[in-house]
């Protein structure tokens, strides 16, 4: 068996998808998706001239940049482009020269994107409320309403 295909062969069919499916989503920089994947530019030179490669990254670039893909990859770009930007949130978040005002707006931003929104999750007397009207004839109905809460990690009914 020649090197190259040795090379290729001990990277399973998952991992060589996961690596075209990266490279295609175009997130991070080649050099990050290459260390995160344990792959050294040797052996990528071999495998980025792998035939069986060369067809996974097209087929995983094809579906990336399909149109029906469009909100997923702005979500995913997104995405990153937040996580990249906190640990300057957090300087700034403790930086005494920053003003009260700003501080306080970037909380509220930081604890809307950990889920901790003040209607939702983690924030005390949240929940969701819920109705079930029946209609019974024309004067007539049977009316329920009930709130949903968090209750150490589980849904409880009030």
């Amino acid at each position: 068996m020649p090197q190259n295909a040795v090379a290729v062969k001990q990277f399973t069919e998952v991992t060589l998808v996961k690596l075209a499916r990266e490279i295609a989503m175009n997130v991070s920089p080649l050099e990050n998706v290459l260390e995160n994947n344990g792959i050294d530019q040797d052996t990528w030179s071999i495998i980025r001239n792998h035939s069986r490669f060369k067809q996974l990254l097209e087929t995983e670039t094809s579906n990336w940049s399909s149109a029906i893909n469009t909100q997923e990859r702005v979500k995913l770009k997104a995405a990153a482009m937040i996580e990249e930007w906190l640990p300057e949130a957090y300087t700034r978040l403790h930086d005494p020269g920053e003003t009260l005002n700003s501080k306080t707006e970037l909380g509220k931003l930081v604890r809307d994107l950990a889920g901790f929104s003040k209607n939702g999750v983690g924030v005390e007397g949240g929940g969701e409320k819920f109705s079930v009207t029946i209609n019974l004839g024309a004067d007539s109905q049977l009316k329920f309403e009930k709130e949903s809460r968090l209750v150490e990690g589980s849904l409880a009914s009030n």
